[in-house]
Parts: C-alpha cells; sequence; structure tokens
C-alpha cells in the first residue's frame, strides 16, 4: 500500500538520499557534478520554502518516492521514486497527485538520457516539447507538458 502525505522537515534526510540515489540510477555512468550536501542545501533553501511537495510512504513507513510542484510556475519540478520500486505504481500516484494541485495542466523536465522517464511520460500522455541545458547539472532536459484539454 502506499500512502501519500504532506512533507515534513522530518522528512527531509530521506527525501534527499532517495532523490540523490534514484537520480544517479538512471544511467550506471551518470555522475552529478554537484555533491549530496550540495543538493540537500538545494532542497533545504531552494525547493522546500517555495513548493508543494508530496512524500510517498510504503507500509512500512519507508520513504519511496516524492513528487515536487511549483504551483505558481504550474511546474511539476521533481517528481522520483526509489531505484528498487520503480514500476510499482508509485510515479503514477504521484503523477495523479500532481494533476490533482495543478487541474489546468503543468511542465516537467526530466534528462534527455533518462529513457525510462521519458517512456513512463510518454505512456501517461504528456506531450513532448523542446530540450534546454540544466543551470542545475549542465545536462540536456526535455520538456513535457500535461494538458488536459489535449486528453
Amino acid at each position: 500500500m502506499i500512502a501519500l502525505h504532506s512533507y515534513a522537515s522530518g522528512d527531509a534526510d530521506a527525501v534527499v538520499r532517495l532523490w540523490w540515489d534514484s537520480w544517479h540510477s538512471i544511467r550506471p555512468d551518470l555522475k552529478h557534478p554537484q555533491t549530496l550536501m550540495d543538493w540537500r542545501e538545494r532542497w533545504i533553501h531552494d525547493i522546500v520554502p517555495t513548493q508543494t511537495i508530496a512524500v510517498a510512504r510504503d507500509h512500512s513507513d519507508v520513504v519511496i518516492g516524492f513528487a515536487a510542484a511549483d504551483l505558481r510556475t504550474r511546474e511539476l519540478t521533481q517528481l522520483f521514486v526509489a531505484p528498487d520500486r520503480k514500476g510499482s505504481g508509485i510515479g503514477g500516484r504521484l503523477l495523479l497527485w500532481a494533476k490533482e494541485q495543478m487541474p489546468t495542466g503543468f511542465t516537467l523536465r526530466t534528462l534527455t538520457v533518462n529513457q525510462v522517464s521519458r517512456t513512463f511520460y510518454a505512456r501517461a500522455g504528456l506531450i513532448e516539447g523542446g530540450t534546454a541545458i540544466s543551470s542545475f547539472n549542465r545536462m540536456q532536459t526535455i520538456e513535457y507538458r500535461w494538458d488536459p484539454r489535449v486528453l
């Protein structure tokens, strides 16, 4: 069973570690130019104060995924699932949460090399857009858009 709850400060360590591990599981040779501590600082100072965050937990109360949305810009900035739990419905549940938070539509970005996520977003009906270079990791990303009027 997957339970979603609003982010609480006590979730920080588990969420940041899951974020780091999931991002690095995209491809075996993938290495982020910043440290885990840099990610923690970004999480605490940039993401938490400005975004709405949902945390997914399993029946043992272990953090297994999370999503963060900037409701002002209608952007799903983060959607990550624990590497060993991918394909078990957690991403779909978090994507549904994003749709509930931003019912008129939203955008998101993922690495162009992240074929698993790209396939997931395409199957979920998101529309592929243009590419850009991430200012955070200097890698190419691709934009996806969810627009309920297109469905």
